[in-house]
């Protein structure tokens, strides 16, 4: 093998890896941002419930201390 062929190929292989680097960059930034999204619709989610939930105890506690008097 010549010297100039066994260059090209090494530096083939040093792009193909650079490539192969900023694909996983790339994928790796969509996945963080896919599970942030995820996180803040569940927690808003969560927090929904929280507060409905909330507001249905407030109203039944009303309730009774209304019939209680």
């Amino acid at each position: 093998m010549s010297i100039a062929y066994q260059d090209s190929v090494e530096d083939l292989r040093k792009e193909v890896s650079s490539l192969r680097e900023n694909v996983a960059e790339m994928i790796s930034a969509q996945v963080q941002v896919a599970l942030k999204k995820e996180y803040d619709r569940g927690w808003d989610d969560c927090m929904e419930y929280f507060w409905s939930k909330r507001e249905m105890d407030e109203k039944k506690v009303k309730k009774i201390l209304d019939n209680d008097s």
